[in-house]
């Protein structure tokens, strides 16, 4: 155990998880997906080959249409 120094991260992760574990059960999937979407704009056009792709991306997470987006993330 000492050689591999398992006993340190046992102790690192129950603590990581001690201090982290409420917060990553008390979100839902969509806060999740939240923390780590970023707002991006793709935009191409070629008028000689009659391209043209437009893709934009939220900067919050929007779940279903029916609903309002999320707006304030949680970190």
């Amino acid at each position: 155990m000492d050689y591999t120094h398992v006993g340190e991260l046992s102790q690192q992760m129950i603590f990581t998880l001690y201090e982290k574990g409420p917060q990553l059960v008390s979100q839902t999937v969509l806060e999740a997906n939240g923390k780590y979407q970023q707002a991006k704009t793709k935009f191409i056009f070629d008028a000689d080959k009659g391209i043209m792709d437009w893709e934009q991306k939220l900067p919050m997470p929007w779940g279903a249409f029916n609903a309002a987006p999320v707006l304030s993330v949680r970190h």
